[in-house]
């Protein structure tokens, strides 16, 4: 993108001690005129993280997150 290579710009290893997940967040509730079927624009209305030191339960919070 900028003509350079990433060795060029002494990148330091570093180790990321969490993981997040994002999920898009489908209120149908709110509408109940729109067909729950996604399309391709996925009709979400927002998004919300679900962090934690496992993959799993980083996903389950983002899961639970969609529900409050």
């Amino acid at each position: 993108m900028l003509g350079q290579k990433l060795s060029d710009f002494n990148l330091k290893k570093r180790t990321i001690k969490h993981f997040g997940v994002k999920e898009a967040v489908s209120p149908f509730n709110m509408f109940p005129s729109i067909d729950p079927l996604l399309g391709p624009e996925m009709r979400s209305t927002g998004e919300v993280p679900g962090m934690a030191d496992s993959y799993g339960m980083a996903f389950f919070k983002s899961q639970e997150a969609t529900l409050s």
